[in-house]
């Protein structure tokens, strides 16, 4: 659902992550656990595929239908300090708003408010 803000500016469901191209810290352990996880199809003996999410560090074997917080719960359980280092390298790298890109927020918040 959008709504009209002011003069032509359009405000909308999607996230800041995706309005920004920044990603939050959450998001980015959520992505970064992939490293460390694969998604593997195997042909069985019988002919039939199985699928599994492989483990790159224990070769451990996960179902498909596993989340992805479940991929880090294992890592924070059995490998600690790669689970710490997961997001590091991106989040370090971030730099705060402009002033104007603050502004621009500031008034979209603003506006938002008032016509909610």
């Amino acid at each position: 659902m959008a709504e009209i803000a002011e003069a032509g500016t359009e405000i909308t469901d999607e996230t800041e992550t995706e309005a920004s191209g920044t990603r939050s810290a959450k998001e980015l352990k959520h992505a970064q656990v992939w490293k460390h996880f694969e998604r593997k199809t195997i042909e069985k003996e019988d002919g039939e595929t199985e699928a599994f999410i492989l483990c790159h560090i224990c070769e451990e074997h996960f179902s498909t239908n596993n989340s992805t917080t479940t991929f880090e719960r294992h890592l924070k359980s059995k490998y600690l300090n790669i689970y710490k280092d997961l997001g590091q390298d991106e989040t370090s790298s971030s730099k705060p708003w402009t002033t104007e890109v603050q502004n621009k927020k500031h008034k979209l918040f603003i506006n938002w408010i008032i016509t909610d």
